[in-house]
């Protein structure tokens, strides 16, 4: 049992130093500046110097694909309730208002953490949950 403690209080460190990184403008995001490998990554919203919302938190054996190739994020706007989907390219397909894409790209940003271990991605994971309540959760 104390070794299962050990590894989680590791997890949880690991969880708390993600959220101590500066995170980086997720439009403004190189690929090259994404790990290959497996890991977790956070997806805010900023608003001012202090308020930052998280969005999306998810596990992935493949950092690079999922952040750069996949659908990463659905945001939805306040006109209509329709959705504006990220593209592989880091931008919207669809622009419902025209100050839309413009805060956007300003306010998202992501943190991202390198982990090859499938469990330990798991546990930090729930770990950085338990932190800071994602609106939505990939698992």
């Amino acid at each position: 049992m104390p070794h299962e403690n050990d590894r989680w209080s590791a997890i949880q460190n690991q969880a708390k130093n993600l959220l101590l990184k500066s995170p980086v403008n997720y439009f403004a995001l190189r690929p090259t500046a994404i790990p290959e490998g497996g890991g977790i990554y956070l997806i805010t919203l900023k608003e001012g110097k202090k308020k930052e919302y998280s969005l999306f938190l998810s596990p992935s054996s493949s950092l690079r694909h999922e952040i750069v190739n996949k659908r990463t994020a659905f945001f939805v706007s306040k006109k209509g309730g329709e959705t504006v989907q990220i593209n592989k390219w880091g931008k919207p397909s669809i622009l419902l208002e025209e100050d839309f894409l413009p805060y956007i790209q300003k306010n998202c940003f992501i943190r991202i953490l390198a982990e090859e271990n499938a469990q330990d991605r798991l546990a930090l994971t729930i770990a950085v949950s338990l932190l800071v309540k994602p609106v939505y959760i990939n698992n």
